[in-house]
């Protein structure tokens, strides 16, 4: 970004806003006016774990472990010249001719870093940068003018620094980090009296550093944050009007986890004149950037930003991409496998000569649950056909005859050559022509199969037509009832007793095919009558009752009254899918008390019932109130509407012979073998509801310890055995293994230890016999305490490991 043109609004904040903001001042005796000992390009990108940018990382990359980065930017006018004019004791830009020189005005830089751990809490790391390219106008050092132009490239100063992590409690850390730059920055210079030795490429002379840095990170650690204080001590450099000495250099940073492998990275960072305000030594830099884990040890990052306070070296624009090696060379549990390479970093390879290239213990190579120490046939997985299974081995050819299993539809019975199917694999007395369950000499349709539906299975045969009512089975609504054949809806196969559904069985109705009408006129007769009134109807599950049921002094019905409980009966009988009415009866309390309007009530359910109504389908209270009134409401409903007339009538059923004394012998296809449970292993059942009472011991916290911060078994053996029999006579219950430890190793490093020991705890299980796939396994690290970390009691209970179950 160039500045020539600018307004005076512009040039009036032109050290806050503008680019590099330098004035020449008149020379003073053995002082120069331009000492370039400096490095322009301030972005000193962080050696050892990477979270943020330029901000270090609390945390250590671990004891003998090392990574390396390399890091390429791209910067735009970080040193440009202005005139100003004196002031004062000072200075202003002179706003007739404000802008001299741009003295440089791209710079291609590299920075190339890495780190190594000592221990879990200290960590040494060195940074070399290294100016690819760094084009410009150049400066005459007499006039303060452009100069043939500037090309210069090199060395930089060579950075060394020691990390230590000093604090770290729940989600905060605290580390302090000294470090010191010597002066190998050596390269193409300008020609002339342009700049000596290192000029913008470094300092000339060691300079020291001292920083203190701090983390915070969320519970998920998705979310982390972190800044820097510290300070440079150098050898005060005077560029004309502006000096750079000792500074004050600061950064805040976040990052966010997008996805498992993307991280998004913000950041500013700056430095501020220790013991004044000079802006000019002030810049303030901010950044955005991506960093993608491609794989366990490399990362790529990329991003950019701009100075937003533009003192000496903070850029116009900076664009920035780096790539990052961490491998991990450890090898935690000794078996000849690197962490990197290791599926079981905490489980030692059982070196076996079967798959030892993936560093876990294979105990049964070929995955048919039975351990190699006692499996025959370790590489080959038994059969599991319910045949010589406790083993190991497979056997093809179960009852020796000649006729491998797949092929033979007798596995467990030796073929004996007799006609007519001398090599199907099955003796006579075994044989099942139609492959029904029913051996041929038991079975009364040898060629038929029984179609199993319930009906006269045992003897082999289909039965089509169960009911015998002429209607197939499989067009038949009513199989095992016959139709009645009465000319109404006969195609279905159901009786229907009540053609007209009046409620009137035909048997006893007078007009089969046409409803009664209840309006008080033969209503029972099941034929429709003209005249009469219909006082009673059913509105839902209420009856409407148009009028009152008088009662006499006696406490029995009227003769108006048992008009109107006819038509509540005949109402019911309409009304076969309702399986129970309540009838209330109030009284109007002024005149009787409660016992004479439950006489009401039962003699008003004894007339419903006279009229063909059953008794229990009738509740019948009596209550008392300020108002008299006869209620009737449903109760309950049969499950479907008209259910109670598909009820098979008695004569109607089908009629079902009965099997002999002593069953008929069945067979076993191939197909049924091979699915039958290996000995020692729990049958194959239909999933329960629940997880069964006999795991309610094992849920939750369980005493399965670990030796403190390793994935290695203390105590705890024995319980395992017990879940992992209960796994393998419950094969539908599943586990899961959640592991958790206290706050002391951090979010990363506590969720690392606590996989291995989730990890540890199914290579166990596995070991056992139990599937992998059932097993599921889970490191929480720190983040969900039960107890007060800060206590030593506490961070005890914190170290734990929970099962959970469920049923697939």
């Amino acid at each position: 970004m160039t500045h020539r043109g600018m307004s005076r609004a512009a040039l009036a904040a032109g050290l806050v806003s503008a680019i590099v903001s330098l004035a020449p001042r008149g020379a003073r005796a053995q002082e120069p006016e331009f000492d370039a000992a400096i490095d322009l390009n301030l972005f000193e990108y962080a050696t050892g774990r990477h979270t943020f940018l330029t901000v270090p990382d609390v945390d250590v990359i671990g004891d003998r472990q090392f990574n390396v980065d390399f890091l390429i930017t791209f910067l735009t006018n970080p040193l440009t010249i202005y005139n100003v004019q004196p002031v004062g004791d000072g200075f202003e830009i002179d706003d007739m001719n404000p802008e001299r020189t741009e003295v440089v005005e791209r710079m291609l830089a590299g920075i190339l870093g890495g780190a190594y751990g000592l221990r879990d809490e200290f960590e040494i790391g060195v940074a070399l940068p290294v100016t690819l390219s760094m084009d410009g106008q150049g400066l005459d050092l007499d006039t303060a003018m452009p100069s043939n132009g500037l090309s210069a490239a090199g060395l930089g100063d060579l950075r060394a620094e020691f990390k230590w992590r000093f604090w770290q409690r729940d989600r905060w850390r605290l580390a302090a980090i000294p470090a010191v730059t010597l002066p190998t920055s050596v390269g193409k210079k300008p020609d002339g009296r342009a700049f000596s030795d290192g000029g913008l490429l470094g300092d000339n002379l060691p300079t020291f550093r001292a920083r203190a840095a701090a983390q915070w990170s969320d519970s998920d650690g998705n979310l982390r944050l972190g800044a820097h204080l510290g300070a440079i001590f150098r050898k005060p450099r005077t560029l004309y009007s502006s000096e750079i000495g000792q500074q004050l250099a600061w950064g805040a940073a976040g990052a966010f986890r997008v996805t498992d492998r993307v991280d998004a990275v913000a950041e500013v960072f700056g430095r501020s004149d220790l013991f004044g305000a000079d802006l000019d030594a002030s810049p303030v830099e901010v950044n955005g950037a991506l960093r993608v884990q491609a794989t366990s040890a490399f990362s790529v990052v990329a991003g950019g930003g701009a100075g937003i306070v533009r003192g000496i070296g903070s850029p116009g624009l900076r664009v920035f991409v780096s790539v990052g090696w961490q491998p991990d060379f450890r090898d935690s549990d000794n078996d000849g496998v690197r962490n990197d390479r290791d599926q079981c970093p905490l489980v030692p390879e059982d070196k076996d000569g079967y798959q030892d290239a993936d560093g876990c213990p294979d105990n049964d190579n070929d995955g048919d649950k039975r351990e190699d120490s006692i499996d025959k046939c370790p590489n080959e997985p038994e059969d599991i056909d319910g045949f010589e299974d406790d083993d190991g081995c497979p056997e093809p050819d179960n009852d020796k005859d000649g006729i491998p299993d797949a092929d033979d539809r007798c596995p467990v019975d030796a073929e004996d050559g007799k006609p007519p199917f001398a090599k199907d694999g099955c003796p006579a007395d075994k044989r099942d022509s139609d492959d029904d369950g029913t051996v041929d000499a038991y079975d009364q349709c040898p060629d038929d199969p029984e179609d199993e539906d319930g009906f006269e299975d045992w003897d082999g045969c289909p039965d089509v037509d169960n009911d015998g009512d002429e209607i197939p089975d499989e067009f038949d609504e009513c199989p095992l009832c016959k139709e009645d054949a009465d000319g109404y809806h006969d195609e279905d196969g159901c009786p229907d007793l009540d053609n007209d559904g009046d409620g009137i069985p035909d048997a006893a109705d007078q007009c089969p095919a046409e409803a009664e009408v209840i309006n008080g006129v033969d209503d029972f007769d099941g034929c429709p009558d003209d005249g009469g009134v219909t006082l009673v109807t059913l509105d839902g599950d209420r009856m409407t009752i148009d009028g009152s049921v008088d009662f006499t002094r006696g406490d029995r019905l009227s003769a108006r009254g048992k008009v109107y409980a006819d038509q509540i009966a005949a109402q019911m009988l309409a009304h076969p899918d309702v399986t129970k009415w309540r009838v209330v009866v109030v009284g109007d309390q002024s005149r009787i008390d409660r016992a004479a309007a439950q006489r009401r009530a039962d003699a008003l359910k004894a007339r419903i019932q006279s009229r063909g109504i059953a008794a229990e389908r009738v509740e019948a209270i009596g209550a008392v109130s300020d108002t008299a009134m006869v209620a009737v409401v449903v109760l309950e409903r049969a499950a479907g509407a008209g259910e109670g007339a598909r009820q098979c009538p008695a004569g109607m059923e089908a009629v079902e012979r009965q099997p002999p004394a002593t069953p008929a012998p069945t067979t076993t296809d191939a197909s049924a073998a091979a699915d039958a449970p290996a000995s020692g292993d729990a049958p194959v059942a239909s999933a329960p509801a629940q997880v069964p009472d006999a795991f309610s011991p094992y849920a939750g916290v369980v005493e399965v310890h670990f030796r403190r911060n390793t994935a290695t078994l203390r105590r705890g053996k024995a319980i395992l055995d017990e879940v992992a029999d209960l796994l393998l006579a419950h094969p539908d219950v599943r586990i899961e293994v959640i592991a958790h430890t206290d706050s002391r190793k951090g979010p990363d490093k506590s969720r690392e230890i606590t996989q291995a020991q989730a990890d540890a705890v199914k290579a166990y299980l596995v070991a056992k016999g139990v599937p992998a796939e059932r097993i599921s396994a889970v490191g929480r690290g720190m983040d969900e305490p039960i107890a007060d970390n800060r206590k030593s009691s506490g961070r005890a209970k914190n170290r734990r490991i929970e099962f959970a179950f469920s049923v697939q």
